[in-house]
């Protein structure tokens, strides 16, 4: 259906304007503190957590 696929393409964009928000904001992983800026982007980039940006930008 074409509903389906607009819906994942919205989705899609919608999380990779997140990613480049969020990309922006945090520090790089060789900045010093690089172990506390590593572990604030590994809990921030792993997996499974865009669910509140993509219902923000849906709203």
């Amino acid at each position: 259906m074409n509903t389906d696929n607009s819906l994942e393409s919205r989705i899609r964009s919608w999380r990779e304007r997140a990613d480049q928000t969020l990309e922006q904001w945090l520090p790089q992983a060789g900045v010093i503190p690089g172990r506390l800026h590593e572990a604030m982007r590994y809990s921030v980039f792993n997996g499974g957590k865009r669910v509140r940006p993509v219902l923000a930008y849906a709203a």
